[in-house]
């Protein structure tokens, strides 16, 4: 899914399955009882009725490859049956009232050409809104020197950005980036001031060497190497022909920072600037006549994460990047404000995330599709306050950890998913649903695993997981990204296909032959 156009194309026809249209002539002017069955004698257990007083009706949510019979009663009369063929076309894309992301984990073929059962497990979007940290009143934070001197840098920043003339300078930036990738947890404020007291770029910067890189066909520098949340700092020595604005747009997936010629001009260590893309901010920089250095500070997440920087569009005004610009500087100094409270054990406070799942999604997951077993793949902070299912509490809720893409082969990843699939292999749970937030990446990541598990071709697991692209538009949503490093981790495993080599990975979590049998005989036909 590189194609952005693309991916807007499939997500402007929504992420919900479409209806199957039945319908009927008749005068009868009352309601209509349509019954739906997957037998001919529809049989308790076995048929959904429907009530109308129109002559058609839509229904959603049909497994998929499978022959439906119906009839239509009313007035004490009965039409014929009729029966139609689902089409065999995986993934089986879901409408559960209020919830997004919603599929089958079944319908695919797999080993022997047995189907991976349908209607016994579930991956959805989350059930329950993130939890949110609490935050300090300003009265609280204007107490602690060090928040009164970030805002006063960051106050600073902003006068110097109004006071820079307003002579445009074209787009300098397409150069050579001089990229240092220094081992450490985090940047303290003793590393930020040697960001701003660097007059040139240096061979090496806190024990790293420097890497000569440029920006990619999007306009994007992507960080190749697997850190665990480790900083990238990016430097480029530009000759500016005047002093003024230098209009540009940028945009990265972590906490940004950055500064030009010992200047802090924006500052995005707060978390809020994740967005990955040249169009993310537009911004614009102080420029001084001859030599001048920007470096840009990035804190990395757990998979590659990258840098965007590219001109405005054409046609832009240097007038609309100085409002942009200005309308960001203030955007940063509100952000900054709104910091965490923390317990006196210095542990931050979090308050209960709001159920998402309505009275309608709850009885359709439980009178539907009888759940049994909810697993959230959430971390702890992000469920704090959870402690049922807000299915029901009937409804068992597993709070298990997950680790997303390549994550999922280190040590963290493995323990987790080893819980989860000791989960699977009670055959007691089921029906199981199981979720993250967005039910895309710790979801998929379950997904691909359990299907590649089971024979579904390699291709079908590829295209179920750029399904989420039906709601997700963003351009970090891309195969080269995330999920391509998975697959690479995946194949570097022994065996000569992908089921082979996830057999190898399960059994190297503890499992035996026997327990992955006894998962097919589960969730194969």
């Amino acid at each position: 899914m590189h194609d952005a156009a693309c991916r807007e194309e499939l997500a402007s026809g929504g992420d919900l399955g479409k209806p199957v249209l039945l319908e009927w002539q008749c005068d009868y002017e009352g309601e209509f009882i349509v019954s739906l069955s997957t037998s001919p004698e529809f049989p308790e257990g076995n048929c959904v009725i429907y009530t109308t007083t129109e002559t058609h009706l839509e229904v959603y949510n049909l497994m998929i490859a499978t022959t439906y019979y119906w009839k239509v009663q009313c007035g004490g009369s009965s039409s014929a049956i009729g029966s139609f063929v689902t089409a065999d076309l995986a993934p089986r894309i879901l409408r559960i009232p209020n919830l997004w992301n919603c599929r089958d984990l079944g319908g695919r073929v797999g080993l022997g050409g047995r189907r991976v059962k349908q209607n016994i497990v579930l991956r959805t979007g989350g059930f329950a809104e993130n939890s949110e940290p609490v935050l300090c009143s300003l009265e609280e934070l204007q107490k602690k020197p060090k928040f009164n001197e970030r805002v006063e840098k960051i106050k600073s920043s902003t006068v110097v950005l109004k006071n820079c003339p307003r002579t445009e300078i074209p787009y300098l930036l397409d150069g050579e980036w001089t990229v240092f990738l220094p081992k450490m947890a985090s940047f303290g404020e003793t590393e930020f001031e040697q960001v701003d007291a660097l007059t040139e770029i240096p061979e090496s910067f806190l024990g790293a060497q420097g890497v000569k890189m440029s920006v990619n066909e999007k306009y994007g520098i992507v960080m190749q190497e697997v850190h665990d949340k480790l900083p990238a700092v990016l430097m480029m020595d530009f000759v500016s022909p005047a002093e003024g604005c230098m209009p540009f747009t940028c945009g990265a997936d972590w906490y940004w920072y950055l500064n030009c010629n010992g200047v802090t001009i924006y500052d995005r260590r707060k978390g809020n600037g994740r967005r990955s893309d040249k169009d993310g901010f537009m911004l614009f920089l102080p420029v001084k006549k001859g030599h001048n250095l920007l470096t840009v500070y990035l804190g990395s997440g757990n998979a590659s994460f990258s840098w965007y920087i590219a001109p405005v569009p054409q046609g832009t005004t240097l007038q609309e990047a100085v409002d942009s610009g200005m309308a960001e500087n203030e955007c940063i100094l509100t952000s900054f404000c709104k910091q965490g409270k923390k317990d006196e054990a210095g542990n931050q406070l979090y308050t209960k995330g709001k159920w998402i799942l309505n009275e309608a999604g709850r009885e359709y997951l439980r009178n539907t599709f009888k759940i049994k077993t909810e697993i959230d793949l959430r971390n702890q902070k992000e469920c704090v306050g959870l402690t049922e299912s807000p299915a029901g509490s009937d409804v068992r809720w597993i709070n298990i950890p997950s680790n997303a893409y390549e994550g999922i082969l280190g040590k963290p990843g493995r323990e987790n998913f080893a819980k989860t699939f000791r989960i699977f292999l009670d055959e007691t749970n089921y029906p199981i649903v199981f979720h993250c937030i967005g039910g895309q990446d710790r979801t998929g990541t379950v997904a691909f695993i359990l299907n590649a598990l089971m024979g579904c071709d390699e291709n079908e697991l590829f295209l179920d997981w750029e399904c989420s692209a039906f709601r997700n538009t963003a351009d970090e949503f891309c195969l080269e990204s995330y999920f391509d490093k998975m697959i690479e981790a995946f194949q570097n495993l022994p065996g000569d296909t992908l089921c082979q080599k996830m057999e190898y990975y399960i059994i190297s979590l503890g499992f035996t032959r026997e327990d992955i049998q006894k998962l097919r005989r589960i969730l194969l036909e």
